[in-house]
């Protein structure tokens, strides 16, 4: 009894030690009608609800408690949650458009997803070192506390939505995706 009692506890103790961020990741399409492959790029900028083809947009969000005793308050139960949404462009079913054509936007489709993919663990990582940098954080106050977690929290937010640019700026396509689109055509 002891035995299992014992390795119960360290199971649970690894658990929440090893805690990691809860993800949600989603794909959103909007919807193209192009006649055919030279207007893929025109109704991707007509129907995107960005300036881009697709994106990948991502909230961090924390939460936390505090232990406050004489001198010293640091941070509790902290629960880090990643929300990642990937927006992708997307030919209904039933709208006719060539076979050799939907076979372009596929792989066109396929390329897309893959570097959107990118930033989807860039985010991920980003949560992951929220979570670190914040799990042990201590302070005398804790008014003290709240404000280092916002501050170490934005800064790493920060540091990875550079990266996501970067990542950008670095990708065979350098971050112009008509480039990548021609490649397909």
């Amino acid at each position: 009894m002891k035995k299992i009692l014992f390795l119960s506890l360290a199971f649970f103790v690894f658990e929440f030690a090893n805690a990691k961020p809860i993800v949600k990741s989603s794909i959103i399409h909007y919807k193209i009608y192009p006649k055919n492959k030279y207007k893929f790029a025109e109704q991707m900028e007509v129907h995107s609800p960005s300036k881009n083809y697709s994106k990948t947009r991502w909230d961090v969000t924390w939460n936390y408690k505090y232990n406050k005793k004489p001198n010293i308050c640091r941070v509790t139960d902290l629960k880090v949650k990643l929300d990642i949404r990937i927006i992708m462009p997307q030919i209904p079913l039933g709208h006719w458009v060539k076979a050799k054509d939907r076979k372009a936007f596929d792989r066109f489709y396929k390329a897309l997803l893959k570097h959107e993919r990118g930033h989807e663990r860039i985010a991920n990582i980003a949560s992951q070192e929220i979570e670190r940098n914040l799990k042990n954080l201590r302070a005398k106050d804790c008014a003290v506390l709240q404000g280092t977690i916002y501050r170490k929290a934005n800064r790493i937010i920060e540091k990875y939505e550079n990266r996501s640019i970067e990542f950008d700026e670095t990708s065979k396509h350098k971050g112009d995706q008509n480039r990548l689109l021609n490649k397909y055509l």
